[in-house]
């Protein structure tokens, strides 16, 4: 891609990003809950009332933001993450293929929150994913594709 094409991709991604966001509250409502549950071990995302399940997606971890850094790290290369969640991650290293740039291979990359909120957008486009989940931290927030609802 060129970087007019690269820049259209990304606008065209993050239009499909706000779009998916806005069914993901409409559908599931999601935010309306009063917990959620991120389990590794079986890499999905739950949502609780009263500690019952209301709702469950299987999810990919994109990456991580580190907002203090401002540094951003692929899910894949993530080894705080289980070898599981780093081996499924590791398919978004694809959009180097796709658009030619470096960038989705490297393990990580200085940005700010509107850089790291276009990777994910991406990589949301990349996977057909329904949307995202952003699950904030001390010091970086997680970002995981919501991939179906289970």
């Amino acid at each position: 891609m060129t970087d007019e094409q690269f820049d259209q991709f990304i606008n065209k991604c993050y239009e499909e990003l706000e779009d998916k966001q806005k069914k993901l509250f409409d559908i599931y409502n999601i935010g309306s809950y009063e917990s959620y549950w991120f389990d590794q071990m079986t890499r999905t995302l739950q949502f609780k009332n009263n500690d019952k399940v209301m709702l469950e997606f299987k999810v990919l971890c994109i990456g991580t933001w580190a907002h203090q850094k401002n540094n951003w790290m692929w899910g894949w290369a993530n080894e705080s993450f289980t070898d599981e969640i780093r081996e499924e991650a590791s398919v978004l290293k694809g959009l180097k293929e796709l658009t030619g740039y470096d960038v989705f291979e490297e393990l990580g990359f200085q940005c700010d929150e509107i850089m790291a909120y276009e990777a994910v957008a991406m990589a949301l486009s990349y996977l057909d994913a329904l949307g995202m989940y952003k699950i904030p931290g001390g010091k970086s927030h997680l970002f995981l594709a919501l991939l179906k609802n289970t």
